[in-house]
Formats: structure tokens, C-alpha cells, sequence
């Protein structure tokens, strides 16, 4: 009869309601913002080198050099320089631009996103879910990369084997 060592269990992941990875001072406000005026359970990742979206979990992965670090549900992206994989392993242009993108479900940009205040769109959207009970964000499939709030949905898509 074999006998597992009871330290041969896998490393435990954390988890936290948002992960910022980059490092910028734009990062560095999001995090202070969302802990302060939302009290969500925040991760800082400046050396983050991917962030990855699990379809079935609906959470996102976070990875440096040891691993996956941890998994947030929302993800506030700040440096551009991190490879970032949304459903179906889809990567992310490092040029595309915009705050909220489709394929990349509760990813938000702060670089280049087309906004005055990113920092501030991110905090009511993200307000606004909590709110509203939603955990779910993404542009619309007919507006790719978005700043606007009437090209958002709150919805999450369901998969056509189960219509």
C-alpha cells in the first residue's frame, strides 16, 4: 500500500479578488484605490510575465518565473509587456488598445486605454459590478478594444453545446 508524504500535496494558490501586475504608477494607484475604496483583497505582481484566463474556473493565473503565483478574478494590466492569454489560449496584441477588451474576460488596461482618468474607469466599473452583483465583464464581440460603457457587457457568454 502506497502512502503519500503529507507534505506531497500541491502548493496551495492563492487567491484575490484582483491582481495588478506591471509595474507603473498607474498600477501602484489602481491597487491603493481598489483596496481603499472598494476593500477588495488586492495582489501586487510587477514581476508577473504572464496572466493567463481559465475558462473553466473562471479565474485568471497569474505567473512569474516560479509559477503560477496566484488567481484573481479581475486583472488590471498596466505595463503592456506581459503575455496575456484570454479564452482558447488567445494571446493579446500588445497594441491593442483599449480599457476593456473582448476575448479577455474581467481584464482591464491601463496602458494606452484611451481614457483621461484609467485609473478612475476602472474603480466605477469595477463599483458597478460589485453593486450590481455582476463578476463578469468583456467588450462586446462587435467592439473589439472599448472605452465605452454602451459596447460593455455584464454577461457571461454561455456555450452553444448547451442551448
Amino acid at each position: 500500500m502506497f502512502l503519500a508524504h503529507p507534505d506531497s500535496r500541491p502548493p496551495c494558490i492563492p487567491e484575490f479578488d484582483v491582481a495588478v501586475v506591471g509595474r507603473s504608477f498607474a498600477s501602484l494607484r489602481a491597487a491603493e484605490r481598489l483596496r481603499r475604496e472598494l476593500r477588495l483583497s488586492v495582489t501586487e505582481s510587477p514581476d508577473a510575465q504572464a496572466a493567463r484566463y481559465d475558462e473553466v474556473n473562471h479565474r485568471w493565473e497569474i505567473d512569474t518565473a516560479g509559477g503560477v503565483a496566484a488567481r484573481a478574478k479581475i486583472v488590471v494590466e498596466s505595463s503592456g509587456t506581459i503575455l496575456v492569454e484570454g479564452r482558447r489560449g488567445r494571446s493579446l496584441a500588445q497594441d491593442a488598445d483599449g480599457l476593456v477588451v473582448h476575448g479577455y474576460p474581467n481584464l482591464f488596461r491601463l496602458g494606452d486605454s484611451g481614457t483621461p482618468d484609467p485609473v478612475g474607469s476602472v474603480c466605477r466599473l469595477v463599483g458597478h459590478m460589485r453593486t450590481n452583483v455582476l463578476d463578469y465583464i468583456e467588450a462586446r464581440p462587435t467592439a473589439a478594444f472599448t472605452n465605452r460603457l454602451d459596447a460593455v457587457t455584464f454577461d457571461r457568454p454561455v456555450p452553444r453545446n448547451l442551448l
